[in-house]
């Protein structure tokens, strides 16, 4: 990846060199003029090329619930076990519990016991909960939800939460959960 910036950066210097020159201009800019728009230019690409980068490698989740909530941040672990012993998938809006922002979304879901097929195209009761707020009420589901994979590898894992209720804690309201996710996996 530096080796294409690096390739990049030198692209820009020397289009941003030309285009100072300009055609048939007879004043040459100075040197501090041609460093400056060589450093803009470098710093432009590589920052939209590490926001293209970080929305991959983070994902994320969009759930409505009494309001729409939209998380910048997804991210998934399957675990598979021998024998007869269910897998797992888990899909949650932070990578390490330690650093949990709001809004927060936790789902689990089993995965068939046996040999391990492929997630994608299967459709998965998970249990959800989501913290809106820091410290405000969390939203447990009532019961399982259904959740359908769309579409799963080894980097990322996408899907829908097709239907579910979910219940305040701490008012006891109950709403219709939907949304989708991708999230990364490590």
């Amino acid at each position: 990846m530096r080796k294409y910036f690096a390739q990049s950066s030198r692209i820009v210097v020397a289009a941003g060199m030309l285009g100072l020159l300009g055609c048939g201009d007879a004043k040459l800019p100075t040197l501090d003029e041609v460093k400056q728009a060589a450093s803009d230019s470098v710093e432009s690409v590589q920052e939209r090329a590490e926001t293209a980068v970080a929305g991959v490698r983070t994902g994320s989740i969009e759930i409505a619930l009494d309001a729409p909530l939209k998380v910048a941040e997804g991210y998934a672990r399957v675990a598979r076990f021998s024998g007869n012993r269910p897998g797992t998938l888990q899909i949650t809006s932070y990578a390490d519990p330690v650093r949990e922002k709001y809004p927060s979304v936790f789902l689990r879901a089993d995965l068939p016991s046996g040999p391990a097929t492929p997630l994608a195209g299967q459709t998965l009761q998970a249990i959800v909960y989501v913290q809106p707020v820091n410290g405000g009420p969390v939203w447990q589901s009532a019961a399982p939800v259904e959740v359908r994979i769309a579409e799963a590898d080894e980097k990322i894992v996408s899907g829908e939460i097709v239907r579910g209720e979910m219940v305040n804690t701490e008012t006891e309201v109950t709403v219709q959960l939907s949304g989708k996710f991708t999230a990364v996996l490590p």
